[in-house]
């Protein structure tokens, strides 16, 4: 028997962390099932039971198996030469970021996690760690940087957040797909210099380095792609 908690963060920059309001939980639920891997039996205290069937996998759904959450990342329908239909999936496991491949039976049913939304700010670096406040009950959690898959590197001291939970342990976090920075750093640029082709490194006010044009000068705000690193213009 697993308890499950998962819950999805995603960042936003706020002046102060008054004022902010608790988001709701999306109502995803779990339940008990029986799979082709083993019997497991998942159970979740705060909204009950509830399975997805294979006619509801897609890229990216979250589902669960033995008390492990998952993310399907490829799904294809087939059927052998004898039996019944099947589905093969590749699953990437939440908590450690493996890969691996499995089948299920067409019309097999499995847990999904109980996802809820979680208010957190975060705080400020710690070393390798993240250090976050509940916004709700002001407790303090940390989780490793690099969990974050290279995001950590846009976060800003008071940043009002959503985090991903599991077991009350942060996981992840999410931030938009672009975010408006300073340059703190960088070499002065030719003044009346408009080539956008040739660029320069330049450190922005929460230490990462992108590359910019030779135009773009300290103290410049600059909208940068969180994916890719990528320059897009600037505000």
């Amino acid at each position: 028997q697993y308890q499950v908690a998962v819950a999805r963060l995603s960042c936003r920059s706020v002046k102060s962390n008054r004022g902010s309001r608790p988001i709701a939980p999306d109502k995803e639920q779990a339940g008990g099932a029986e799979h082709s891997l083993g019997k497991y039996l998942i159970f979740s205290t705060v909204f009950g039971g509830s399975m997805y069937s294979t006619t509801d996998f897609r890229k990216g759904l979250k589902i669960e198996i033995d008390g492990t959450p998952f993310e399907i990342i490829e799904f294809q329908h087939f059927k052998p030469g004898k039996g019944g239909a099947m589905v093969r999936t590749k699953l990437r496991n939440i908590l450690n970021g493996r890969v691996l491949d499995n089948t299920f039976r067409s019309g097999e049913k499995v847990d999904r996690p109980n996802l809820e939304s979680r208010d957190m700010q975060f705080l400020y670096h710690e070393g390798d760690q993240l250090v976050f406040m509940d916004m709700t009950t002001y407790d303090q959690m940390h989780m490793d940087a690099e969990a974050t898959d290279g995001k950590a590197n846009y976060l800003k001291d008071g940043q009002e957040c959503r985090v991903l939970l599991y077991n009350e342990k942060p996981l992840d976090i999410e931030i938009p797909a672009s975010l408006v920075l300073e340059v703190t750093e960088t070499e002065p640029g030719a003044k009346g210099d408009t080539v956008s082709n040739v660029t320069k490194p330049a450190k922005l006010e929460t230490g990462i380095v992108v590359q910019v044009p030779i135009f773009v000068n300290e103290g410049d705000r600059i909208k940068v792609d969180t994916r890719t690193k990528e320059y897009l213009g600037r505000e």
